[in-house]
């Protein structure tokens, strides 16, 4: 059995003739056991925890 996943970079910006741009993204998308390639700018989030009394 083959591991399919979903691959995430945080890339924003990433220069045309940078090494994710020419050599990284390229591989990931030829790779048939990655199903997704999700690339962007990276989002802050606020983690709040709940706690009982």
């Amino acid at each position: 059995m083959q591991l399919r996943v979903n691959a995430v970079g945080f890339v924003d910006g990433a220069r045309p003739s940078g090494i994710f741009t020419t050599v990284e993204y390229p591989t990931l998308l030829a790779n048939p056991n990655i199903t997704n390639v999700i690339t962007g700018k990276p989002v802050r989030m606020r983690i709040y925890a709940m706690v009982s009394p």
